[in-house]
């Protein structure tokens, strides 16, 4: 077993500079972490957690990609990802609808948490985010049933082999269980680390339908 009470690095960064919306400060930030990619610093600036919940309050998360955000989807804003309905998280969200996000960039030391609720985007933006995304992609979407047992992986492989000549001249089906999915957020936390593990923290709630924010002690 591994010790780790020494392993430590201190972190370096400057105080939060507050916005009146979390919008304008999430955009800010990330922005940064895009560019700190393109740069070769961050690999993948859109990773984030997904926390979802069962009927029976049990949590479980995984790491999926962001896919849109704006201050304007719907009253409050929104954050938008892709699933099937028929995975672990897909009957989790259905059952309990409320869900946690968290990016975590630690090159910039920074992360930012957010929690809301979660709705079922339209079935025809769905379908137009499926036809986006790389035949692979596609394919591997379409024959994996995702989070339920599979023989072996040869079997998953031979799967996709066939559906992949299938489908090599012909444009791959948007599965019935395919689901875009839109997180409604009531509260926006933002995390700086910096020296001494003196951490800057602003969270952001909605309070009567608008946002106020404060500072936290890290």
């Amino acid at each position: 077993m591994a010790d780790l009470h020494s392993a430590r690095r201190d972190y370096q960064g400057e105080p939060i500079v507050e916005t009146d919306s979390p919008w304008t400060l999430f955009d800010r930030w990330f922005t940064g972490a895009r560019t700190a990619q393109q740069a070769g610093v961050i690999t993948e600036a859109a990773a984030m957690t997904v926390a979802t919940a069962d009927v029976d309050g049990q949590p479980s998360t995984r790491v999926l990609l962001l896919k849109a955000y704006s201050a304007d989807f719907g009253p409050h804003g929104g954050f938008d990802f892709y699933s099937h309905a028929t995975s672990r998280k897909g009957h989790q969200l259905e059952v309990n609808p409320r869900v946690a996000l968290q990016f975590y960039w630690p090159p910039l030391n920074q992360q930012v948490r957010i929690e809301g609720t979660v709705e079922v985007k339209p079935r025809d933006e769905a379908e137009a985010y499926w036809h986006t995304r790389p035949l692979a992609s596609q394919v591997a979407a379409l024959v994996s049933h995702q989070s339920h047992p599979r023989n072996s992986r040869a079997d998953l492989e031979q799967a996709f082999a066939e559906a992949s000549a299938q489908y090599a001249d012909q444009q791959v089906p948007c599965p019935p269980s395919w689901r875009g999915y839109r997180v409604s957020p009531h509260r926006i936390e933002f995390w700086q680390g910096l020296p001494g593990r003196l951490h800057d923290r602003v969270s952001y709630d909605l309070v009567d339908g608008q946002w106020r924010h404060q500072r936290l002690d890290p």
